[in-house]
């Protein structure tokens, strides 16, 4: 089926629209884009500030992932962090070796 005139105005007419939409868009994400650098950039100055009045920013920031867990999160969490501890200690025990056994 040949395009007439009449379908290609329509075409190009779709196209002009959905190009301008599609800028929109595109603008509009590279304008939050810039946001999020600036607040990530105020972050950063919080956190320094933060350390030099003592606080350690890597615990300050585990809080702040706390706060933001549900519950349920939450307690699978500590089941995981019971399971390392005891995993951990078995593989301090199998480092001690046998000959330590005899110590206690």
């Amino acid at each position: 089926m040949k395009e007439t005139a009449e379908d290609q105005a329509v075409t190009g007419k779709a196209l002009e629209n959905s190009g301008a939409r599609l800028l929109e868009i595109v603008e509009g994400l590279e304008e939050l884009a810039d946001r999020m650098d600036v607040l990530k950039e105020d972050r950063k100055k919080r956190l320094a500030a933060a350390k030099s009045d003592g606080y350690d920013p890597k615990a300050i920031q585990r809080v702040i992932r706390q706060r933001a867990m549900t519950t349920e999160a939450k307690s699978k969490e500590r089941d995981l962090f019971a399971v390392v501890g005891v995993y951990e200690a078995a593989i301090w025990e199998a480092e001690r070796g046998p000959e330590m056994d005899g110590m206690k």
